[in-house]
Parts: structure tokens; C-alpha cells; sequence
């Protein structure tokens, strides 16, 4: 691979435009690349400023960017000649959008994430907002390249995220660490910080089921609901997606930042529209709640007082048209009263993950299928809790002591209706206490 020629400038190029390159049609990605940024863009399109990447079948095309122009080189690399795109390349325009996200993101830095909303409204270029306001590109960018460093993230175009649109003030920029992926369908599932011991595992069993039905599971990992939502999702092999109410930089809260890595490193993302230094503070939490519900197809409140952050995420939801779900707890039950307001407001009642696939036309994996059908032709398990067990054990195995408390019943309630859904093919002891559904 040719070194870089000497006279060479990609920093002092970072505001110039992208405007040409190469692509072969049979290349999955576009990357343009500098040191200190990375920038994910929509299209098939990973983009980082300073340097083009062409992926072909057979060479990997690498474009240097020199005061605005491209000079392009081939690997394997053949002396000094130019490299001719083969038969059937194609001319790929590489916008200016690069531009635009990083002066945006450091605007965010500056000015939080209106001022970056504001910038992106103006009709101005965003770079000319930055001297606008009598700050210089080239150190802030600088500043930007070392806090995105230091912080681990990079920026994320919210075009990959087309559900995004749907807000009335949908953000300019994103900070990602982890890639968010294409093509899912998310679904939210949110609840108190102050969360009961059965609020967290119907979170967590809930997860569990979206997670195995393929469905990417988005909380805000926060404590209590959120972070059971999260840990359910990870322990079916799903992915899950968590919105942060502050930066990468300052986490909030401390405590979940091991469960972060473990987000990222089971192939989801944690995600802001705070620069990685913005500390959290409570506003920032409901405006991050707007993107938590415009992500998902529903949301699901699990368990919350009368008000709070899950009501406002729901609250979104329904403005957005999106569908709105509650578990439908005893009217006595204090972490339960929000989800019976948003009952009455027209939220639909949910035991567990089927029910929110079935309203979303989402399918369930085949043991949860054969599993409700055989319990549709069971008498003798008390009110609906023979579906509530099906829904707990959609993720999987677990000890009784387990299943109690995620059904919120009794123990010996809860082994009279599992030795009946046994006797019918719906469950199968596993021994040790453990039981599951029957295959």
C-alpha cells in the first residue's frame, strides 16, 4: 500500500468538500476516513472524514484527499500508476454531509443539542454557523476529534435512523458508541428507577421474549425497569439499544457502565444527543425520552407511579402514533398506578412479550406458538396465569422460586398450574427446579 504522499493535508482538508470517488457495484461500503473521526452515514455508507475506502471483489481502492482533490491508489499497489476503476465501477458522490455532522456535533459540544437542532433549521451551512459565532473551525474540530477519543464514540448520522423523522424536532447529530444496525424493529420497554422485585423480572422476561422474537429491545439505561429490560435482552442473545440522558463521557448512572460494555459487545449501541462531556441533568432525561419512543414500534411500561420518565416515553409514543402498552397491575399496587392511567388513556393491557408481538404483528419463536395454542384448550389455571408462565418462559428456562416472582403468584399457586400445564404438554420439568416450555 503507497504511503501517503508528504505533502499531504487531511486536517487542514477536514472542512473541504467530499465530492468524488469511486465505487464498484459489487462494494458493500463506502468509507472516508481521518485521524481522530468516524462518522456512520445512511446509504450503505460508512463515513469518516479525510480519506475514501472503496471495498471491491478484489482490491481495496484508497483515495487521499489533497486541498479538496482526490488522488487515488490501488492495492495491490503498482509503482506509481494511477488506478483505473474496473469495468462496471461506479462514480459515488461522497457529500458535504461529512462536513455538516461535524461542525453540528460541535455545536452540540457548545451549545447542547438545540443549538446543533437550531444550526441545522438555519439554511446556513453549519460551518458558517461555527464562525457565525466567532469560533474557530479548525480548533474546534481539534477539541472535537480529542473528546470523541477520549469518550470512545463517534458520530452517527440520524438518516440511519429513519424513524426518526417522525419527531417534530428530530436531533442533528448523534454520539454512538456501537453501531445500531438496519433493517430491525425495535421495541421499548421502560419503567421506574424505583422498580419492585416483580416489576424487574416481568422487565426482564418481557425483554427475554421480544429479544427471541428478533425484536431489538431500547430503554434508557437507567436503574430499576431499564436496566432489567437491557439484561433480559442479553441473556436471550438479543440485541438492545440503550439512549443515554447525558454523554458518554460523564455516564449516568455510574453503575450501569459495565452493563453498557456489555450492550456493545453483544452487537448494540448505546446512543446521545448530548457530546460526550454534557453532564445529565433531569431535563435532558425527557428529551431523551422522545427518541426512545420515535425508535420503537411500541412502548411498553412495565411498572411506574402515576408520573415519571415512563409515562412521558409513552406519552411520546401515543403522540407519534406509535402503540402504547401497560402491564396491568393491582389497583392497590403503588408502582403500578401510572400503568393504570395509561390503561384508561388507551393503552393496551399486556401479560408479557406475545401479547405485544401479536398487537405488532411480530412472530413469536414456534415453542411460544405451540405453548399458547395447547393452553387455549386448558381449564383450571387461574386467570390468566398459565399465560403468564407461557410469557416468562418464552426466554428461556427458570427455577420456580424465578417464575413466582415474574408472575407475581404465589409458590403454591404457581406449582398447581405448572403441574397441570405439564400434564397437557405445555411445560417440562428440567429438573433441579428448573422448568421450561415443552418443545
Amino acid at each position: 500500500m503507497a504511503e501517503q504522499p508528504a505533502n499531504a493535508a487531511p486536517q487542514a482538508a477536514l472542512l473541504a468538500t467530499l465530492d468524488l470517488g469511486y465505487r464498484h457495484q459489487e462494494a458493500p461500503m463506502v468509507a472516508a476516513k481521518a485521524p481522530g473521526f468516524q462518522i456512520r452515514g445512511g446509504h450503505d455508507r460508512h463515513l469518516d472524514l479525510g480519506q475514501l475506502v472503496v471495498e471491491g471483489p478484489e482490491e481495496v481502492v484508497r483515495a487521499v484527499l489533497l486541498h479538496g482533490q482526490f488522488r487515488v491508489y490501488a492495492r495491490p499497489f503498482a509503482g506509481d500508476k494511477p488506478f483505473q476503476p474496473p469495468a462496471g465501477t461506479q462514480r459515488a458522490e461522497v457529500s458535504d454531509r461529512c462536513n455538516d455532522l461535524l461542525a453540528l456535533a460541535s455545536l452540540a459540544r457548545r451549545g447542547g443539542p438545540l443549538a446543533a437542532r437550531r444550526a441545522a433549521a438555519d439554511g446556513a451551512r453549519p460551518v458558517e454557523v461555527l464562525v457565525r459565532l466567532g469560533l474557530a473551525p479548525e480548533r474546534e474540530l481539534d477539541e472535537l476529534r480529542a473528546e470523541l477519543a477520549t469518550a470512545n464514540v463517534e458520530l452517527l448520522d440520524p438518516v440511519c435512523l429513519p424513524s426518526l423523522s417522525g419527531l417534530a424536532d428530530p436531533p442533528a447529530v448523534l454520539f454512538a458508541w456501537g453501531a445500531p444496525g438496519e433493517d430491525w424493529t425495535g421495541v421499548a420497554v421502560v419503567g421506574t428507577r424505583a422498580a419492585t422485585p416483580a416489576g424487574t423480572s416481568r422487565a426482564a422476561g418481557i425483554a427475554q421474549g421480544l429479544a427471541r422474537a428478533g425484536v431489538v429491545v431500547i430503554s434508557g439505561l437507567a436503574l430499576g425497569i431499564d436496566g432489567a429490560a437491557h439484561r433480559g435482552a442479553l441473556a436471550a442473545k438479543g440485541r438492545t439499544i440503550g439512549i443515554l440522558g447525558g454523554g458518554h463521557g460523564r455516564f449516568f448512572p455510574p453503575a450501569n457502565r459495565a452493563l453498557a460494555h456489555e450492550i456493545v459487545a453483544a452487537g448494540g449501541c448505546v446512543l446521545s444527543e448530548y457530546a460526550p462531556l454534557q453532564a445529565a441533568f433531569p431535563h435532558q432525561f425527557l428529551e431523551r425520552n422522545r427518541l426512545v419512543a420515535a425508535l420503537a414500534r411500541g412502548v411498553v411500561v412495565v411498572e411506574s407511579g402515576r408520573r415519571g420518565g415512563a409515562i412521558n416515553t409513552a406519552g411520546w409514543a401515543m403522540e407519534m402514533g406509535r402503540e402504547a402498552f401497560a402491564v396491568p397491575w393491582d389497583v392497590d399496587r403503588p408502582k403500578g398506578a401510572g400503568c393504570l392511567r395509561l390503561l384508561r388513556e388507551g393503552a393496551r393491557a399486556v401479560a408479557g412479550a406475545e401479547d405485544i408481538c401479536e398487537d405488532l404483528g411480530l412472530v413469536m419463536p414456534p415453542s411460544a406458538q405451540r405453548a399458547r395454542r395447547r393452553l387455549a384448550e386448558i381449564a383450571g389455571v387461574e386467570g390468566g396465569l398459565g399465560q403468564r408462565i407461557v410469557e416468562a418462559l418464552a426466554g428461556g428456562e427458570c427455577l420456580h422460586d424465578q417464575l413466582a416472582e415474574r408472575c407475581g403468584a404465589p409458590i403454591g399457586l404457581l406449582r398447581g398450574a405448572l403441574s397441570i400445564l405439564e400434564i397437557h404438554g405445555v411445560v417440562e420439568d428440567r429438573g433441579g427446579g428448573r422448568v421450561a416450555l415443552a418443545p
